[in-house]
């Protein structure tokens, strides 16, 4: 197993691990939530990139779509929280839910310049 491969393992564990503290927890900042989504969907990215289903020069768009699935992913934990919860009231309101869509293109954006970032230093390397 490369190195590479090996922090992709315990960095997965480590992801999960927050999310499922972060579950039974009366939490209703929007904030947290997309501070878990990003580094989800960020992650999965990672992944297809370290196993090469994603090449090099495709970083920068593989990282518009995992910014772009930030807040669509922060909307499922949200959605699976209030579930879990079973409140009167949901934990958070659909203006909420629906105000996480809205800044999608912001991380979309980010995403994309990380990925270009990260493609820009392996070209660097290799030369």
């Amino acid at each position: 197993m490369s190195p590479a491969q090996r922090w992709l393992r315990w960095s997965g564990f480590l992801i999960g691990g927050i999310i499922l503290f972060w579950l039974p927890i009366e939490d209703l900042n929007l904030t947290t939530v997309v501070i878990l989504a990003a580094p989800v969907c960020f992650w999965l990215m990672m992944v297809c990139a370290v196993k090469k289903r994603i090449p090099s020069r495709f970083y920068a768009w593989g990282g518009l779509f995992a910014g772009l699935m930030v807040g669509p992913m922060a909307f499922i934990f949200m959605v699976f929280k209030i579930g879990l919860h079973h409140h009167l009231t949901p934990d958070f309101t659909l203006t909420e839910l629906l105000q996480l869509l809205r800044v999608s293109p912001v991380w979309g954006l980010s995403g994309f310049m990380a990925g270009l970032g990260m493609y820009l230093y392996l070209l660097s390397r290799s030369r």
